[in-house]
């Protein structure tokens, strides 16, 4: 099962979730065992947010974002 961003709810969700990481990881507790857990959550969170940014912008703008990521060789959510 592939995960991913569906609405802006959960993008919004998402978003507090990464800053929350990101306060937590900046200045993590030494002796909490899953701090790398916690940085792979972070990561993974981050770049479905991007995934779904980009995928927003290519429904709202499709003729300007679309062959713009294409030509970069990013990905974004269909």
């Amino acid at each position: 099962m592939k995960k991913q961003i569906e609405n802006d709810d959960q993008y919004e969700k998402a978003r507090i979730a990464v800053l929350e990481l990101a306060e937590y990881l900046d200045n993590p507790d030494p002796l909490d065992e899953a701090v790398e857990k916690k940085q792979l959550i972070y990561d993974r969170t981050t770049d479905l947010m991007l995934l779904y940014s980009r995928g927003h912008n290519v429904k709202e703008y499709p003729a300007y974002y679309k062959p713009k990521y294409d030509r970069a060789g990013w990905a974004y959510q269909e």
